[in-house]
């Protein structure tokens, strides 16, 4: 048997071991998927970072029984505002602390982990992000003169536009141990440690598909054709993001979020979705997965 042969059989058995697990991880609730990812980390202190997520709080309890220490949030925090009393109770969930004061919530904490103290600071970007938030470079300069001393400062920066990332990251040199940017879901090259020591990233990217637009495959969801079965719903937020919309709707009694690539995707125009519009969109059954509604796991498998 030549060495050709020993690496194709060692390839296709990797392969099906691989095609195993990913159907038993389908199967699984959402929950048990989180406690396998925590079983297998190397670090046990977690911060997780929710992109593009309405955060429900079953959501965010399931997250913490997973292993998670501290979530932040960006522009979606009030997507479902159910979250509203908890951020007030839960100082483990920080939206961006430039948001108005009168938000709930808070977006700056101090943790003890023993031998150590770790602060996490979040921020949103205010280039191309119309939320009326205060200016982030003087809300970190005003966060982090409290007079807490903690031994590493995080700082989460849910921007747009990559130069405010960047001038973010030189403003706070050698202030905080490390700034990375979110919201823009494509990982960047440039991660660095900069003259006075902190460690930085434009983008950490996403957990998500791999062939997706921010998790959800482009060809799952678009706007109705003439003839085709469609589902009707009404629009909350339109969201413009370059080339793309993202509308979050009211359908069948449920928010749904749906991308629609302007230039390209079926039925699109250029023009903008205003607010309360009503708009038909489709999928194709084949992507369709069935789940226990009490137990959360997958009938298909």
């Amino acid at each position: 048997m030549n060495t050709e042969t020993i690496n194709t059989q060692l390839y296709e058995k990797m392969f099906a071991e691989q095609e195993r697990y990913r159907g038993w991880l389908l199967s699984q609730p959402p929950k048990e998927i989180l406690n396998h990812t925590y079983e297998y980390t190397t670090r046990e202190d977690i911060l997780m970072t929710l992109e593009n997520n309405d955060l429900r709080l079953d959501q965010a309890q399931a997250l913490f029984a997973a292993g998670a220490d501290v979530i932040t949030l960006g522009n979606h925090t009030w997507g479902k505002m159910q979250i509203t009393d908890y951020l007030e109770d839960n100082r483990y969930i920080l939206r961006p602390a430039n948001f108005s004061p009168r938000t709930p919530g808070r977006g700056y904490g101090v943790y003890d982990l023993g031998r150590v103290q770790v602060a996490v600071l979040c921020l949103i970007g205010r280039c191309d992000l119309a939320w009326g938030s205060d200016n982030p470079f003087t809300t970190a300069d005003r966060l982090l003169k409290a007079g807490e001393k903690p031994t590493f400062t995080l700082v989460d920066f849910h921007a747009q536009a990559t130069s405010e990332k960047l001038a973010m990251a030189y403003y706070l040199d050698g202030r905080v141990s490390a700034l990375w940017g979110t919201h823009t879901h494509v990982p960047t090259a440039d991660e660095r440690v900069f003259p006075k020591g902190t460690g930085y990233i434009t983008d950490l990217g996403m957990t998500g598909a791999v062939e997706s637009v921010l998790g959800i495959r482009p060809e799952h969801i678009m706007l109705a054709g003439e003839g085709e079965q469609m589902i009707h719903g009404t629009v909350d937020v339109s969201e413009m993001m370059g080339s793309a919309v993202h509308l979050h709707l009211q359908a069948c009694g449920r928010d749904t979020i749906i991308i629609v690539q302007t230039m390209s995707m079926q039925g699109a125009t250029n023009s903008s979705f205003g607010i309360g519009q009503s708009i038909a969109f489709t999928f194709g059954g084949n992507v369709v997965h069935v789940f226990d509604p009490e137990t959360g796991k997958n009938l298909e498998f």
